[in-house]
């Protein structure tokens, strides 16, 4: 983990210079406004609903459902389900805030890339080694374990303590991922790609677990997409040098 400690520094020095920092308020523009859409389209009843606080009790039929009525009718159980939707509703929301920040950071990662390289690694050809097909073919793979992943936790949900822990292990796969493949198809072979994610496993997940982390604070993952990126591509970067050096000895 030394080698990964060097390498934030690294990245935090990039990250501060034109024009990463320029290139780091887009994903934040960009993601706003396409929440302020989603929000602004899924708003109306819902969302008053919510503001108002939830009046549980009036959204069930007591004729139909007498218990379930009843029971809704203490004070105690609403504040209970209420705090429960307000925990995982924002969590969710920041959840998708990131994902979304990522996506499209992901168009941006080829010139985050091109420009690191210049400064720091002008040793090491860009093989680009991944066709659209296969990108395709890796995210459909990708979003189908995430939907797997989701279902699997939904019972979970019901457990108090754990549903937050577990709300978070589809969101960071997905997360996790997407920044190394967003990397690894503008760097490596495929060949490459999956010896630098056999050896480097290490520093990848240490790096994306502390970078999801900080995603849970509200904004951060927004705006830090661009260091995020940086750091997987000082990462991966190094792992690469010292496969194809290997290679030629």
């Amino acid at each position: 983990m030394k080698n990964l400690t060097s390498v934030i520094k690294k990245s935090v020095r990039d990250f501060l210079s034109s024009p990463f920092l320029g290139m780091s308020v887009l994903p934040f523009i960009i993601t706003t406004m396409v929440l302020f859409g989603i929000f602004l389209y899924l708003g109306g009843e819902f969302f008053q609903m919510v503001m108002n606080g939830g009046e549980l009790e009036n959204m069930i039929d007591p004729s139909s459902h007498p218990i379930i009525a009843s029971i809704l009718a203490f004070s105690f159980v609403k504040w209970v389900i209420l705090t429960f939707f307000y925990l995982i509703g924002g969590a969710f929301v920041i959840l998708v805030s990131v994902m979304i920040a990522v996506i499209i950071i992901g168009f941006f990662t080829p010139r985050v890339v091109k420009i690191l390289r210049e400064r720091h690694y002008p040793d090491i050809e860009l093989k680009e080694g991944f066709s659209i097909g296969d990108i395709i073919w890796h995210y459909i793979k990708l979003f189908a374990a995430f939907a797997g992943l989701t279902l699997l936790c939904i019972p979970l949900l019901l457990l108090p303590g754990v549903n937050l822990l577990i709300f978070n292990i589809p969101f960071y796969y997905l997360f996790h991922n997407m920044l190394v493949i967003d990397v690894a198809s503008t760097i490596n072979t495929k060949e490459e790609y999956k010896i630098v994610k056999k050896e480097a496993k290490g520093e990848l997940y240490a790096a994306t677990m502390s970078f999801y982390l900080l995603s849970l604070i509200p904004l951060v993952g927004m705006i830090g997409t661009i260091f995020f990126v940086i750091t997987i591509s000082h990462i991966i970067f190094l792992k690469t040098r010292e496969i194809r050096e290997r290679a030629k000895s």
